[in-house]
């Protein structure tokens, strides 16, 4: 797992060795709860949604392993809200 802040000199040069390849989110750990209200249990229970820096994740409850980002977002997620009855979520 490879974590660059990609401003700094040595992120920079680590880029530049690497190549230009973006690297694809494949799982997520944690929740920092900065975010007020947004630890979010889906109303069919099945699922949890959180911001993750500027990705949103979907994480089921009963398998961590299935897992959905959403990555629209350019800057942090500040604000979260859903629908409901689910079918709607605003960040």
């Amino acid at each position: 797992r490879v974590t660059a802040c990609g401003r700094c000199a040595s992120c920079l040069r680590a880029r530049f060795a690497m190549g230009t390849r973006n690297l694809t989110l494949q799982s997520a750990i944690g929740f920092s709860g900065i975010v007020p209200h947004s630890l979010i249990l889906h109303p069919s229970d099945k699922y949890i949604i959180y911001p993750l820096g500027s990705t949103v994740v979907i994480r089921s409850v009963e398998d961590q392993t299935d897992q959905t980002f959403l990555q629209a977002h350019s800057q942090r997620v500040t604000c979260m809200t859903m629908s409901n009855c689910g079918k709607y979520l605003a960040s």
